[in-house]
């Protein structure tokens, strides 16, 4: 029996390193913050096929992204937000923009309480249910 589709929006993934990276430490890096995302409890995490820049980015950062779309299952928004942030925090130069419906977030090594308030502002914008972990 198929899974009926998710009553949430996909929340759109930009992901971003240093200037200096290549092609190869960008995919590598994509691949394991995907590999994170499928611990969770979402119905996909789908890679955005190559030329297709996702929303918010600027088309100068387009050699420096992947992109992917997460279809919310039974994970929260926000423990999938709370995965992202500390994927970030792990690496230096990284950074994920976020978008659900137009409205976007940009998680970068910025300090741990400006994140939490970025992210649970993002949250309630979006009628989610409580801080990420």
């Amino acid at each position: 029996m198929p899974t009926p589709p998710s009553p949430f929006p996909p929340l759109a993934i930009a992901v971003a390193l240093q200037d200096d990276a290549d092609a190869q430490e960008l995919d590598t890096a994509a691949r394991a913050l995907r590999d994170e995302l499928l611990l969770l409890d979402v119905d996909a995490v789908e890679r955005v096929p190559a030329g297709a820049v996702p929303e918010g980015a600027r088309a100068v950062e387009a050699s420096v992204l992947a992109a992917m779309a997460v279809q919310l299952g039974q994970a929260t928004l926000g423990a999938v937000l709370g995965t992202i942030r500390d994927w970030v925090g792990r690496g230096t130069g990284r950074s994920v923009k976020l978008s659900i419906d137009g409205d976007t977030i940009e998680l970068s090594r910025v300090s741990g309480d400006e994140q939490r308030e970025l992210v649970a502002a993002f949250l309630a914008r979006h009628g989610a249910d409580g801080p990420p972990p």
